[in-house]
């Protein structure tokens, strides 16, 4: 500045010291606050005089009837001295009202609440100088993601984004420098950043636009007519004045929303200092709640005064929405709040959702249990400072329970330092690292357990006790026994990884990894991304930095599985297969296993690996397009150039959308390497039409003999031709359920005799070998009426069972009538299968009787059938109709007449085509499923699964009526996720109502209902009807709620396959006292269980008296601590505690336990 004391002036050079940024994104403007360096000593020389000159005070003490009663009142506008925890500063009054008055401090740049006995008039000599804050908008800079001829409107409609806000919360606390553009009132400028400017515009994050467009949107943004009129009455060199300092809070707030948050006083933290704090609310790793430990007592007693003066205080006028309160918790303590939402009730009966400032906790309570919050109660200030944790990140896909409840065994409720390193002033959120007993890196310990690090940070010393961090991965990837290794690489079968497990004739969703060329090219599954992910990181974190890891006797030779490979593009490790040696002794040939890409590689880039990271399984698992269509030239495995850049096209163009899928229509081999048969599908063509459109290839159907290299192990898989909404007539060959039936075509009857006569002639020549084979082999089996047919053996113990391909039927079959088939016997192996899996549509149970019905008329019947939709394993699920009868229709109007429970099928479905709730969740997703089947149950109970007795849980706790009976679900499955995201998805295609009538509706009936608390839908069951509204209980939760009819919707047929997630427990060899549980017992049971991962062991099923749901009694409830993971390295012992709940009533003591039980928890120490 050319004159430290001066006004400033167009062309001064300004050095500011950022105190808070303005950014919202409605607002495309950018707004600085901050401090001028030069006056710093005449600012110190003002503290001293208002400390020493400070008035007498408006009132000589709090008057809970408004501000200024026995003194002076002041106004909006007026310049006063206000007094916050004992220190004296200058204020302008913002506003005033019965509660207390809000003042703006002129040089700390807050607005605060207090009340007339923390104010007192100032002499004049005081506001002299000018506010020490300085509000700057940067000039000629917005948004980057708007366009300027949209702002001519009404206003502008750039806005900020989050990475935006995110950089620039970081120039809290740095200087900038520019020059000053325009002066609009005194404090209030218009600053050149270029420096700024040219940084953010290189990110991406704005863009700078033309000084003449920049003030038209300036325009608009801030009240210029009236800044204009006061530039007329007030040169700009006058000095602060009463007049200005209110018209320079209207420009600086005008566009700041005054957050109810902002009625507290909240002490700014300085940037790179160190807080001891205790964590006391963690909502994830981003948002975390800090106290200042200084003034935690201060906070207790805060909390105390406040009970003894509320419960003598009735409540006559609710707070308003957004307004400071009281609010008494369900602990029963009175606690500072904001109200963020009134919930809607009968007369007197209104809830509220609160947050409580000095805790961040939040929680609905009830009208009886708020208050309006007096002036006092604002003198002691918020020091619970919302933080995340500097050097995480969820990588884009949210954080997982299992993440957050590491993060809560860490941290909650525990004293820890907190270094601050950044403040993001849009969110009021600090970054910090934390700090535990003997300066223990927090941050660092939750990254590396929870594989959330943003880059490694792992040191040389540290790597074998990453090791050991990662040991717990194991029992997440644990293989599943006698899956055979297929897909990968023929070596790798003798290694200690297998390849993923996949099925002909089944859809999966994929993406390619390498490509060769179309003969030879790799995929990997979606549906294993996360659990890759996370073994990929945790591979990178462990060996990044470990160069002594290796086994002192590994001697790096072909076929050995696994090393850890350092990739030569990238420098990252990887898994690897070396398959041969290399050009040189130096040197080895490896695949990466999870790529399908080879290299030759240095012996000095490899590590033998540990067994930890080898259980999951190979990702990459190989594929061709080899006999479904072939090259313009004679050898099937030679494609020109041409081919493989179309081919490469397709893929790349695929890899766009994550809609890619994959059709498995045979497993073969050459030179002993496994390979699949595939199409490429995306959502407009296969990669075999698309190749050969190019011209590039030809089709191959029917498929030709295999070359002689080429060994096949499976039968082919043919769709046949069918496509959704076409019509087929068919003859029914097996049936199982209405869920579960093979049908084979009319129109390949002549393909079936030629098979019948190829079998015939095959099992003359071929002799019995006496064994039964391996479990997957290809065989004919002689059936009952001594007739020869294909088939795959499915089980060797304790007799040999096979399936029948071409009729659905599987049968327990001699070994003397077993013929294995040869390799060379293509006539019988090209020959797709001939049994088409298919389900009836639209129809969500039916009785037993109805069932019955269906089997003796359809079973050996030529039917026509209309496909509606296809499953994800190619189920066809269809319409059935025998000459003039509407099979599905019969069987819905044979359910309804029925006086059987339809339970019985809904059991047998359960068991046999939706086993696994994850398979059934599986085949809803598929996209060729055109057709939404919307239905409602006409069942009067739910399908349920309920533990058994003897086993051992991983439980999440969900309701607590008390340790009597609580809620639960299990915690080591991803059903609950499946589920919740299939309504998700429902929902976006639009759910049906159930409001029709309340007459439609009827107990035991399935449904979604909305919850009141999220506003989510979930699956629920109808308790009981009222009025206009219905009591339902969400099964996979246990809770139960009274829901408006217009809050249900019908429930998707695949939802309702699905057995509801939630069972009754009760504690075992406890019982109340006096018939019933106090609720502090209630109360206790439910803190020790809360957002816990628990272990339970189930010792009995009994009876349960208030609903039809059995209750299952368990005991040693433990927490559990064998979280894959989050890789918790657990000292754990089991503390014993006398679980007395007492009911202080007077001066005696009443204790609910009759009995010297003790329960037992079990708790772990993290180190």
């Amino acid at each position: 500045m050319s004159s430290g004391l001066g006004p400033l002036g167009r062309g001064d050079t300004v050095t500011l010291r950022v105190r808070a940024v303005g950014l919202y994104p409605e607002v495309p403007i950018l707004q600085l606050w901050g401090l001028l360096g030069e006056r710093k000593a005449d600012y110190a020389g003002l503290y001293r005089e208002i400390q020493a000159a400070a008035g007498p005070r408006l009132a000589a003490r709090p008057e809970p009837s408004g501000p200024g009663v026995s003194g002076t009142r002041l106004c909006p506008g007026e310049l006063a001295l206000v007094e916050v925890l004992g220190v004296w500063y200058r204020c302008c009054v913002v506003s005033c009202s019965a509660q207390g008055y809000r003042v703006f401090l002129l040089d700390e740049g807050y607005v605060v609440a207090t009340s007339a006995y923390y104010l007192a008039q100032g002499c004049s000599e005081l506001f002299q100088l000018p506010p020490e804050v300085l509000g700057c908008v940067v000039a000629d800079v917005m948004p980057s993601h708007g366009h300027e001829g949209t702002a001519c409107g009404d206003s502008p409609v750039s806005k900020w984004t989050v990475e935006a806000m995110e950089f620039l919360s970081f120039l809290h606390g740095k200087e900038v420098s520019g020059v000053v553009q325009e002066v609009m009132m005194p404090q209030l400028i218009v600053l050149e950043l270029p420096q700024l400017v040219a940084q953010m515009r290189q990110l991406g994050l704005a863009k700078r636009v033309s000084p003449s467009w920049f003030c038209q949107v300036l325009r608009r943004c801030l009240p210029f007519g009236q800044l204009k009129k006061q530039f007329c009455q007030q040169p700009l060199s006058c000095s602060l004045g009463t007049f200005a300092v209110p018209q320079l809070l209207h420009v600086l707030l005008s566009y700041q929303p005054l957050s109810p948050a902002l009625d507290y006083y909240y002490p700014q933290l300085q940037l790179g200092v160190t807080e001891p704090v205790i964590v006391t609310h963690v909502s994830d790793p981003h948002h975390i709640y800090c106290q200042l430990q200084c003034l935690s007592q201060e906070i207790s007693c805060l909390s105390d005064t406040m009970c003894h003066a509320y419960d003598r205080w009735e409540q006559d006028l609710l707070p308003k929405v957004g307004s400071p309160c009281a609010a008494r918790g369900m602990d029963g303590h009175w606690y500072r709040a904001i109200l963020l939402e009134l919930i809607a009730g009968e007369q007197d009966q209104h809830a509220a959702l609160v947050i409580f400032v000095d805790y961040g906790r939040k929680e609905t309570v009830t009208r009886a249990n708020l208050r309006h919050l007096p002036a006092e109660c604002f003198r002691m200030p918020v020091v619970t400072y919302v933080c995340a944790l500097q050097g995480v990140s969820d990588g884009g896909c949210g954080w997982s329970p299992l993440q957050i409840d590491l993060l809560k065994t860490l941290v909650l409720g525990r004293g820890v330092s907190a270094h601050v390193k950044a403040f993001n002033s849009f969110e009021h959120l600090y970054y910090v690292t934390l700090y535990g007993e003997n300066g223990v890196d927090l941050n660092h310990l939750f990254g590396s357990q929870a594989c959330c690090l943003v880059s490694s940070r792992v040191s040389q010393t540290e790597a074998h006790e990453q090791l050991e961090v990662e040991k717990s991965i194991t029992e997440e990837l644990e293989l599943t026994a006698g899956v055979p290794p297929v897909l990968i690489h023929g070596d790798l079968s003798a290694a200690a990884v297998a390849g993923v497990h996949l099925k002909t004739c089944t859809f999966y969703s994929a993406q390619v990894s390498y490509v060769q060329d179309p003969s030879e090219f790799w995929l990997q599954l979606h549906e294993h991304y996360q659990l890759f992910r996370q073994l990929r990181q945790c591979m990178w974190n462990f060996y990044s930095h470990s160069t002594k890891l290796d086994d002192p006797g590994w001697d790096p030779q072909p076929g050995s599985l696994c090393c850890a490979t350092q990739y030569s593009e990238d420098k990252k490790w990887y898994r690897a297969l070396i398959v041969s040696e290399g050009v040189c002794a130096e040197k080895v040939e490896v695949i990466y296993v999870d790529y399908g890409n080879r290299e030759q590689v240095c012996l000095t880039k490899l590590r033998a690996i540990n067994e930890h990271f080898l259980r999951l399984e190979a990702q990459a698992f190989r594929c061709s397009l080899y006999n479904l269509i072939q090259p313009n030239g004679q050898n099937p495995f030679a494609w020109d150039e041409e081919a493989m850049q179309a081919f490469r096209q397709f893929v790349v163009d695929s890899s766009s959308d994550r809609d890619l899928k994959c059709t498995i229509f045979a497993l073969a081999s050459i030179n002993r390497d496994l390979f699949n048969i595939v199409d490429l599908i995306t959502p407009f063509q296969s990669a075999c039409q698309f190749l050969t459109e190019r011209g590039v290839a030809r089709p191959l159907f029917p498929q030709k003999h295999m070359e002689s290299l080429v060994q096949l192990h499976s039968y082919y898989y043919s769709s046949h031709g069918i496509k959704i909404g076409s019509e087929e007539d068919v003859y029914v060959t097996h049936v199982e359920n209405p869920w579960t039936f093979y049908c084979q075509l009319e129109r390949c009857a002549d393909t079936l005799a030629q098979l019948a006569d190829s079998i015939s002639r095959l099992s003359e020549r071929v002799t019995s070998t006496g064994t039964s084979g391996k479990s997957g082999n290809l065989c004919l089996a002689r059936y009952s009426d001594s007739q020869w047919y294909r088939g795959v053996i499915m089980e060797r113990q304790p007799k040999t069972k096979v399936f029948f391909v071409d009729f659905g039927n599987t049968e327990t079959i001699e070994t003397d009538d077993l013929l294995l088939v040869p390799n060379d016997a293509s006539d019988i192996l090209l020959v797709p299968m001939q049994a088409i899996r298919c389900s009836v549509s639209d129809l969500s149970s039916v009785s037993k009787e109805a069932a019955t019905w269906f089997k003796e008329a359809v079973l050996e019947r030529r039917l026509k059938a209309i496909v509606v939709a296809k499953d994800s394993d190619n189920t066809l699920l269809v319409e059935l109709f025998d000459r003039n009868t509407q099979i599905n229709t019969k069987l819905k109007e044979l359910s309804l007449n029925s006086t059987g429970l339809c339970s019985y099928v809904h059991n047998e479905t359960s068991c046999s085509r939706n086993a696994d709730v994850n398979e059934s969740i599986k085949t809803a997703e598929s996209p060729l499923n055109v057709q939404n089947e919307i239905c409602v149950s006409d069942c009067k109970s739910f399908i349920w699964i309920f533990p058994e007795v003897g086993q051992t849980l991983k439980i999440y706790v969900t309701v607590v009526s008390g340790p009597g009976c609580f809620w639960c679900h299990r915690a080591d499955t991803k059903d609950i996720s499946n589920i919740e995201k299939k309504i998700e998805e429902a929902e976006k295609l639009g759910l049906s109502s159930l409001n029709n009538g309340k007459s439609h509706i009827k107990n035991g009936d399935a449904c979604l209902a909305k919850y009141s608390q999220d506003g989510w839908f979930y699956r629920a069951q109808v308790r009981s009807v009222k009025d206009d509204s219905v009591v339902v209980r969400h099964v996979d939760y246990g809770s139960e709620e009274t829901v408006s009819l217009e809050k249900i919707r019908q429930m998707p047929c695949e939802l309702l396959r699905v057995p509801g997630q939630a069972f009754a427990c009760c504690l075992s060899g406890f019982s109340p006292s006096e018939g019933s549980w106090l609720s502090e017992a209630n109360k206790k049971f439910y803190d020790l269980t809360e957002n816990l991962v628990l272990e339970a062991e189930v010792v009995e099923i009994r009876e349960n008296n208030e609903s039809e749901v059995p209750l299952c009694v368990v005991k040693r409830l433990m927490v559990f601590s064998g979280n894959p993971f989050l890789n918790m390295k657990h000292n754990c012992r089991t503390d014993e505690f006398n679980f007395q709940i007492c009911s202080l009533q007077g001066v005696g003591e009443h204790c609910f336990e009759a009995s010297q039980a003790i329960l037992r928890f079990g708790f772990c120490e993290v180190f």
